[in-house]
């Protein structure tokens, strides 16, 4: 996750999600919910919100589940890519699907 981290602060998202792709294929490094957390964050720091998306969808379907930090990274994906709306429909639906509680 730190290296992504970097990845993402330098925006070499690309070298990111090559990273991601190659902790799926390995038996060692699994991607976890701080692996997704921090790359969708990358995302949302430019706006590319289909991407980020894509990275959520990904998330969930390999099992791995989001956590109150994923909500407020999702929700700053929303906004900074212009859709506020999003924000507040995504982390409702988030919060019922998988039971967290939202942070007041």
């Amino acid at each position: 996750s730190t290296i992504i981290k970097g990845y993402c602060l330098d925006n070499r998202l690309d070298k990111a999600r090559e990273l991601l792709q190659e902790m799926k294929k390995s038996a060692i490094f699994q991607p976890d919910e701080i692996t997704y957390n921090t790359l969708i964050h990358g995302y949302a720091r430019f706006g590319n919100y289909e991407q980020g998306m894509a990275l959520l969808a990904e998330m969930q379907e390999l099992g791995v589940r989001p956590s109150n930090y994923t909500l407020s990274v999702v929700a700053k994906l929303a906004i900074r890519s212009r859709r506020p709306e999003r924000a507040f429909e995504l982390c409702e639906e988030l919060s019922k699907q998988f039971g967290i509680r939202l942070n007041v």
